[in-house]
């Protein structure tokens, strides 16, 4: 398809975004990528504009730069909603050719379940002011809805990726296409997540050794999305997909799950006892009170 296509995750870990059962940041990074790999395979031609940590003026300012420098054809911008009683999906645009694409994306995202709030005419934003091209900016879902999270849960980004993929095309992509550009064979394989690289600069390489190829670099503070290991090096997709860096100098930055642990009540007239301690030195039992006792945790010294 004779189509370039920017897209920039919104936001970023200083210039941060919304937050609620979900960060923006760390969902939209996802949605970004997979949003790049199935355009990527349904041949249009993309370019990430994404920034790594910076203010909210160099975030901005950074993404519109590089896809007015590389003449694109359309800036898309991923976003996260958020606002007290809101879900569902809203595609905000400027220009004529804008409303197009956000139509039939808010379509798409909608028929994933998502309530379609439709496309929405924006003047004041500096995204789609800005940009040369047509320019939207996709709000997929509201992080401070339940439902509207619990279903980004079980789609997973990569479903939306693939809707909005869809929606720039006008027609469906065909599941059996999606297949992954990675050749080498995965000696390790690990899921999806995410990363921020720690060196000043990274090479992305064209296979797993360091005497492969250059073909891109990341600079420090680049989040990246990783979805194999092979050798010490990771298989990401930012920049050119499938390629490979370094695993020594990317932080796992994938947000930790806390299970939800319901509390087991003993039968009335009942207690449950907890030993934290046994100590043949009384001093010693009386500085563990002490210190349990600073915590809030009622204590008692019980000979034995």
């Amino acid at each position: 398809m004779d189509l370039k296509v920017s897209n920039r995750g919104g936001h970023n870990k200083q210039a941060v975004g919304t937050h609620g059962y979900v960060d923006e940041v760390d969902e939209d990074r996802l949605i970004c990528a997979a949003a790049i790999k199935y355009q990527k395979l349904a041949g249009i031609e993309t370019i990430d504009v994404t920034p790594g940590r910076c203010s909210t003026n160099v975030d901005l300012a950074y993404g519109v730069n590089k896809a007015n420098a590389a003449n694109v054809d359309l800036f898309i911008s991923h976003h996260l909603n958020a606002t007290p009683g809101g879900f569902g999906v809203e595609v905000c645009y400027l220009s004529a050719k804008g409303k197009v694409y956000a139509d039939r994306i808010c379509a798409k995202i909608s028929a994933l379940g998502f309530k379609n709030r439709g496309s929405k005419l924006r003047k004041n934003l500096y995204e789609l002011n800005q940009a040369h091209a047509p320019a939207i900016i996709i709000e997929s879902f509201f992080v401070d809805c339940k439902s509207d999270v619990d279903l980004y849960h079980k789609l997973g980004a990569d479903a939306i990726g693939k809707a909005i993929a869809e929606g720039i095309l006008g027609h469906s992509i065909a599941t059996k296409t999606v297949t992954s550009t990675v050749t080498a064979k995965v000696s390790s394989y690990t899921p999806v997540k995410l990363g921020e690289v720690t060196a000043t600069t990274l090479n992305q390489r064209d296979h797993a050794n360091a005497s492969s190829a250059i073909v891109s670099t990341f600079k420090k503070g680049d989040i990246v999305h990783v979805y194999g290991l092979v050798d010490g090096f990771y298989s990401v997709v930012e920049h050119k997909i499938g390629k490979w860096i370094s695993a020594e100098y990317v932080k796992d930055i994938t947000p930790k799950v806390t299970p939800v642990v319901k509390p087991v009540v003993a039968p009335t007239g009942q207690l449950y006892k907890v030993q934290t301690g046994a100590f043949s030195s009384k001093t010693n039992a009386e500085n563990e009170t002490e210190r349990l006792e600073k915590l809030g945790i009622e204590t008692t010294i019980k000979l034995v």
